[in-house]
């Protein structure tokens, strides 16, 4: 991409149109479950959190008057951080799915390699990572072919001949199992029934 004068890269509105372009390119690869807003999290947060410290007074009084429920008061506080936890891997996988969109999005090949995947996603074990992704319906527009060890982007340009006339292995996101479709072809899982 050509760089343009100094004067037009700072200006607000030329920086907004290539951030919406990019964007939008992304959202070839992200899910609306990616995007979604998580207002609803911050609320069972806090009540977790007045939990664990009204828990933790609980428990202190409880080891203090030598009652026998402290094992159970500790369950107790540590249960109230199981929302928290579960919040947290939400966040974790919405951030890692719109860094990766991104990433897929400026890719400029139709496929890359597994080996070349950690490079191109800045991270380790990036082939696992998305497929896991993708799985839970955070990652999409990606076809994993295990036996080529490659990931295939059909949206970034025109398969070739070859390929086209050759089904790939792909892995159902909604149970796992392992189907065979040609590229661009539309399937439903014999299994599940989930289209792909």
């Amino acid at each position: 991409m050509k760089k343009p004068p100094d004067d037009i890269r700072n200006d607000r509105r030329y920086t907004s149109t290539l951030s919406s372009e990019k964007h939008k390119e992304a959202d070839d690869y992200i899910t609306a479950k990616t995007k979604g807003h998580m207002r609803w999290a911050i609320p069972i947060i806090l009540l977790c959190v007045i939990f664990f410290i009204a828990g933790l007074s609980v428990t202190r009084d409880y080891i203090a008057e030598g009652n026998p429920d402290v094992p159970f008061a500790i369950v107790m506080d540590i249960l109230m951080f199981l929302p928290i936890f579960f919040i947290g891997l939400i966040i974790v996988r919405k951030a890692a799915a719109l860094r990766y969109g991104y990433a897929l999005a400026d890719a400029s090949e139709p496929f890359i390699e597994f080996s070349n995947l950690d490079e191109a996603l800045h991270t380790t074990r990036a082939a696992a990572k998305l497929k896991g992704l993708s799985r839970r319906g955070y990652i999409r527009n990606v076809e994993f072919e295990d036996e080529a060890q490659r990931l295939i982007l059909p949206l970034n340009q025109e398969h070739t001949l070859e390929h086209m006339m050759n089904p790939i292995n792909i892995i159902c996101p909604g149970c796992g199992a392992s189907l065979q479709k040609m590229p661009g072809e539309n399937v439903q899982c014999d299994y599940c029934g989930r289209e792909l």
